[in-house]
């Protein structure tokens, strides 16, 4: 009998014990409010002058219900108009996608889409060059793997001269540059062209749709796409230079289920109580059900397990062993991040209404997840690391997938390549930072938590520091330096052509006897290339709404210039005038050039 009572004492002490460290951890998981508005006040106070930051907001929900909520600094400088959280609108353009991600969701849950039916069924009309055999779908869609290149033309931004949604979508569309599914390549087309499908499927304008299915379930009054920038409840966005704020102008998009989002605290702490209580928030109607929300958080594509990659809409990410689902947002001076962590019931948004909020708002996640969920997890290095001569298949350099532009920009991805270095068995460099490995493949950075995973098969990167892309192994024969002094060496020459042929007109006018100018020919080409080149750097503004039709001959005007110098040496030697070896020499460049350009896409803007 004494020994049962001696076990049955061990077994309660015991339990007691584990009940007491659960209610621990709870009670560490979750901050006391008093404790947490301190901190959250604390670190705003001493942030929003150290990252130039004239006004912020920020909305914290936990276990149900609002647990701070606040405005910092000021909306307005010039009204001298301070932050409200409840009433202050601000741009929150990419938060967008969430909203356009859930709206795809419900017409899933209803029966109106399939998300693995190619988006043909729903707009057969749509003129996409589709890969054969691999159809786009709405998973790709809300997963940006769609393949779709980084759009940068016909997006908009005079409030005078917008486009309907439709309109735009069906005047422009993007052609995917890879097959769907094999890639993260973060596209605000992609979500636009889901917006749009939306708008087909349901009959209604997107805006609509959203008003009447998402905004007003959640009653997020403040909320909206379309917005008078004269209003006064709007913040004004700023750039800080020299000691001084200035005012930006406010900028339109046709693209707004991927961007033109404009919303309060308030409202966003409405939608995070929604998606933390799995489609329905604890005081409004259900906008999802509790199934199609769990879907929707899921990881939906990575590369590696341990790797954070794509839900549906929304971006994961792991920072202290915890994994937060989210989005983050910049736009015209405006940024903004909201991020959920799940098994904490806790959501954060925040807003600041200028470009160093984009720091301030990531460096507020870092100090509230130390705070109050600091570092515990531990990874292991590999017993059997993988050799170094496997790995040096895959050494050298990759480019970004988003990188890849359409136009004359596209070149600028060589600005952008990372450098791959195998040091020895299981250790590597990215751009000389040391990663050793934990897994086969996987790889820790030594002196911090980021990792990275590369795929041997596919010849990829992924980084734990941003899912939104991965990064594609390049030919060994690549260097982005090796194509840089190749593209400055073949662009110089027609300004120095041009200046020494300006210089020998000079000269020549200043003798007696003149002499007859034999590169008359050279130095129109010249000048030409020169305006070629002013011209493409400057497509982005230029055809910010439209692409004219005069757009496409300058755009081929180096294939032109080049034609025309072979045409003329041909027409030389007809005539039996043989033209000297500056002439030949200055002719092949130029056709080598315009081949050299044409392979990293300058005569294309679609």
């Amino acid at each position: 009998m004494k020994t049962m009572i001696n076990v049955w004492l061990r077994r309660t002490v015991s339990l007691l014990l584990v009940l007491a460290l659960v209610h621990c951890e709870a009670e560490a998981s979750t901050p006391d409010r008093k404790d947490l508005q301190s901190f959250t006040d604390a670190f705003f106070k001493d942030s929003m002058e150290r990252y130039h930051v004239p006004g912020a907001v920020i909305s914290i929900v936990q276990n149900g219900t609002i647990a701070y909520m606040n405005g910092y600094g000021l909306a307005n400088l010039k009204d001298k108009k301070p932050v409200d959280p409840k009433e202050t609108r601000f741009r929150v353009g990419s938060l967008a996608k969430l909203m356009t991600a859930t709206a795809v969701m419900q017409l899933y849950e209803r029966g109106q889409i399939d998300l693995h039916t190619s988006i043909q069924a729903y707009a057969p009309d749509l003129d996409i060059d589709y890969f054969r055999d691999a159809p786009i779908t709405f998973h790709h869609l809300l997963t940006h793997t769609a393949g779709f290149p980084e759009m940068i033309y016909e997006v908009g931004r005079d409030q005078n001269r917008q486009l309907t949604l439709s309109e735009a979508i069906e005047h422009h569309t993007a052609d995917p540059i890879r097959k769907p599914g094999e890639q993260t390549a973060y596209s605000n087309f992609g979500m636009s062209l889901a917006g749009y499908l939306v708008e087909r499927i349901a009959s209604m304008p997107y805006s609509e749709y959203v008003d009447r299915h998402i905004f007003s379930p959640l009653q997020m009054e403040n909320s909206g796409f379309a917005v008078d920038e004269a209003s006064s409840d709007l913040a004004v966005s700023y750039t800080y230079d020299k000691g001084s704020y200035h005012s930006l102008p406010y900028a339109y998009t046709y693209h707004i289920p991927s961007g033109s989002l404009v919303t309060t605290a308030e409202d966003m702490a409405q939608f995070i109580l929604a998606h933390l209580g799995q489609g329905k928030p604890p005081n409004g109607s259900r906008i999802l059900k509790e199934q199609t929300a769990q879907l929707m958080h899921q990881t939906q594509f990575t590369l590696h397990e341990r790797i954070p990659g794509m839900a549906y809409g929304f971006t994961e990410r792991y920072v202290n062993g915890q994994r937060l689902i989210g989005s983050d947002a910049e736009i015209d001076g405006f940024s903004a991040n909201l991020y959920l962590l799940p098994s904490e019931d806790t959501g954060i948004f925040m807003a600041a209404n200028s470009g160093g909020g984009v720091a301030m708002v990531e460096a507020f996640i870092k100090a509230y997840l130390d705070q109050y969920h600091p570092a515990h997890e531990t990874t292991e290095l590999l017993n059997n690391p993988t050799p170094a001569q496997e790995l040096r298949k895959l050494e050298g350099f990759y480019i970004p997938s988003r990188a890849h532009l359409v136009g004359p920009l596209n070149f600028t991805q060589n600005l952008s390549a990372v450098k791959v270095e195998v040091i020895e068995d299981g250790v590597v460099t990215l751009d000389n930072e040391r990663y050793v490995e934990a897994e086969p493949y996987l790889f820790r950075q030594e002196q911090g938590t980021a990792m990275i995973y590369l795929d041997k098969d596919k010849g990829l990167l992924a980084s734990s520091t941003d899912p939104k892309m991965l990064y594609e192994l390049k030919p060994a024969s690549y260097h982005p330096a090796l194509h840089l002094i190749l593209f400055a060496a073949g662009a110089l020459l027609y300004p120095i052509q041009a200046l020494i042929s300006i210089i020998r007109r000079v000269l020549n006018l200043l003798r007696v006897r003149k002499t007859r100018a034999a590169d008359l020919p050279e130095t129109a080409v010249s000048i030409l290339f020169i305006l070629y080149f002013l011209f493409a750097v400057s497509t982005p503004e230029l055809f910010v709404h439209t692409v004219p039709w005069w757009a496409y001959p300058l755009l081929f005007l180096p294939v032109l210039c080049s034609a025309a110098l072979f045409v003329r040496v041909i027409m030389l030697h007809i005539r039996k005038r043989r033209p000297g070896a500056a002439h030949y020499a200055f002719a092949a460049v130029t056709l080598l050039f315009t081949i050299y350009m044409y392979m990293w896409g300058f005569f294309q803007l679609s």
